[in-house]
């Protein structure tokens, strides 16, 4: 839907956390309509590694920017993700 820019679209990067109950999804959205709210982000999934995960959360989008990354702390405390912009900066 035109209006509906809180999705999580093209995966390109996962990471799961140690105990295996979540993971963070990179979305790139490079379809996104620059002129609109749309934009990269992160989504959040439970027991990604059961039969059935489910996205519970998700950051905002960042207008102009595609998400290219994540990754977790080595101790599993802070999520890190990659925000490069449309302009190749960020």
């Amino acid at each position: 839907m035109a209006t509906d820019y809180f999705d999580v679209n093209e995966a390109v990067a996962v990471t799961v956390t140690q105990d295996g109950k979540y993971a963070f999804v990179a979305g790139r959205n490079s379809r996104a309509n620059v002129n609109t709210r749309e934009g990269g982000n992160i989504g959040i999934i439970a027991n990604p590694l059961e039969p059935n995960p489910r996205l519970v959360a998700a950051t905002r989008p960042i207008p102009g920017s595609l998400t290219n990354n994540v990754a977790l702390s080595s101790d599993g405390k802070y999520l890190i993700g990659s925000y490069p912009t449309l302009g190749e900066s960020g």
